[in-house]
């Protein structure tokens, strides 16, 4: 990734990691991990509005 996610989107990650029982990090890993895996193109995702990990 070139920036941060939303907010909602890292409240729905965390949501998510949790229901599912990885922590956090294991469950970025897999979903990276099931996108690169992904013979489809996607989606695009917008990041209006998404920080960028040297602006911290």
């Amino acid at each position: 990734m070139a920036s941060k996610p939303p907010s909602a989107f890292q409240q729905a990650l965390k949501d998510r990691a949790a229901e599912l029982g990885p922590d956090i990090l294991a469950a970025v890993e897999a979903a990276i991990n099931d996108w690169r895996d992904s013979t489809s193109g996607g989606t695009e995702a917008d990041t209006a509005g998404a920080r960028s990990f040297s602006g911290q």
